[in-house]
């Protein structure tokens, strides 16, 4: 897991001192000022080419585990430190979460070494009069580094769960509200594990067979999917991008959970489909690979930025039928109106089934914006389900495991709106999961991490009376 990986991480070498404060800066980008942590991370890696590779796999692991266990690190930072963490001073908790991070997690990092960094980073902050306050809380955690005061999970289960697996007790709430408790522990667990990362063969350019061989050839580790026949599993941390199966458009990242809801929706050759959130076209391409060249693929975003990375994937991919637009998904657009064969509506939502590719997630969402979100995508539904044809298919999907995000957005559509569910018992590409979910019948799947081999996915298949 992250823990596993980050034990065995260097530590760098001329520049750590750089690197460690590069790290708590990030983190202050995401924490404090709510940047998205991959684009964070991606900048700063950016700007820092000249870091050789250990130096440059120490800052990424240091920030992504002290995002992944933040809650029991504050939990501690609160136990062993007078004042609470929300009333420090933000560079200075997040030099003590780095700080106690390594000497958690780390066991690459010698725990005095994370103490003294953690003081040298509060000295070149010029905040000399907090140097002994950082030096004590850390010592302190390093005492008693073998006697922690977790909590107790007869006294406090949620309290306990929520430092167990670093989530926000109102998320631990939600999740036993919904589930058992043995399938919240597994799925938090899941949180906590690293995510696969997966490519699905454009089958209308090249075979399985041949890709496998040309990966083969190249030295290039990797394993079939679970679930899906096109789907393969890239290991010991291949970056798709450097791969010429990818650049020549052979190979498109996505996450086998999506690529079920793509064949879910029994796509065909010659159909015209519309993917009203698509980018970064990730859908928009699989659907393409299935209509073949005769079909038509309408890919919809809110931003240029956006759409852009729609049009440079589908150049990339070589699928001519992809024609991307900038539009924004609430607004109706009368040209579409019982047009399409296909509408693909993966509406924004909370990214709750998604945590372990984005630790921050967990910490950004919140009843709240919940609530928010369900509002956003019904208006989304709203427009979109108009541009279905009588006997078309409505494919809408989140990555998220909020009955009120999915389950109930379902329900509504079918409360107001002339579809029926299709039944997806049938569907061969959904096989491998029929015999855990039951719902299929009703034209609807929850895939959930821990439970299955994917991320947290949701899709419901309706067809237009």
């Amino acid at each position: 897991n992250n823990s596993q990986r980050s034990k065995s991480a260097s530590q760098g070498n001329s520049s750590e001192k750089n690197i460690r404060y590069a790290a708590v800066t990030v983190l202050g980008q995401i924490l404090d000022e709510d940047r998205m942590s991959h684009l964070a991370i991606r900048d700063c890696l950016e700007q820092n080419e000249g870091w050789e590779p250990n130096e440059k796999a120490f800052f990424q692991r240091l920030v992504e585990e002290t995002l992944e266990h933040l809650i029991p690190i504050d939990y501690l930072l609160d136990h062993y430190s007078k004042t609470p963490v929300r009333k420090m001073k933000p560079y200075v908790r997040n030099v003590l979460r780095a700080s106690v991070c390594q000497i958690l997690y780390f066991d690459s990092v010698p725990d005095a070494a994370a103490c003294n960094e953690g003081v040298s980073l509060i000295i070149r902050r010029k905040m000399m009069g907090l140097k002994g306050f950082v030096n004590g809380v850390l010592r302190t955690v390093v005492r008693e580094k073998e006697n922690l005061p977790w909590p107790d999970e007869k006294e406090n289960e949620e309290l306990a769960l929520s430092v167990r697996y670093s989530l926000p007790v109102w998320l631990v709430r939600h999740l036993l509200n919904d589930r058992t408790k043995e399938e919240c522990e597994r799925i938090a667990a899941a949180f906590q594990e690293e995510s696969p990362l997966t490519v699905r063969i454009n089958k209308s350019r090249i075979s399985k067979e041949e890709v496998c061989r040309r990966l083969k050839e190249e030295g290039v580790a990797f394993g079939e999917g679970i679930l899906v026949d096109a789907a393969l599993r890239l290991q010991d941390g291949t970056r798709p991008d450097t791969l010429k199966e990818f650049q020549e458009g052979y190979l498109q990242v996505q996450d086998e959970s999506s690529m079920l809801a793509v064949l879910s929706a029994g796509i065909r050759p010659g159909m015209k489909v519309l993917d009203v959130c698509a980018a970064p076209g990730g859908k928009s391409l699989h659907a393409a690979d299935l209509t073949g060249e005769g079909g038509e693929v309408s890919s919809r975003d809110v931003s240029e930025e956006k759409v852009s990375k729609i049009i440079e994937n589908a150049k990339r991919s070589g699928f001519t039928q992809i024609h991307a637009k900038v539009h924004d998904a609430r607004v109706p657009d009368p040209e579409w109106t019982g047009k399409a064969d296909v509408v693909i509506a993966d509406v924004p939502c909370s990214g709750l089934g998604i945590i372990r590719r984005k630790n921050d997630i967990r910490y950004k969402a919140n009843p709240e914006k919940l609530s928010s979100l369900v509002l956003l995508q019904r208006e989304i539904l709203d427009a979109c389900q108009a541009y279905v044809k009588p006997g078309g298919i409505l494919l809408f999907s989140t990555c998220t495991i909020n009955r009120e995000e999915n389950e109930a957005n379902r329900e509504y559509l079918l409360a107001h709106y002339p579809f029926e569910p299709v039944d997806l018992t049938e569907n061969h590409a959904l096989s491998k999961v029929s015999e855990r979910e039951k719902t299929l019948q009703h034209g609807y799947l929850q895939l959930l991490p821990g439970l299955d081999p994917c991320d947290g996915f949701f899709f419901a298949v309706l067809r237009r009376k």
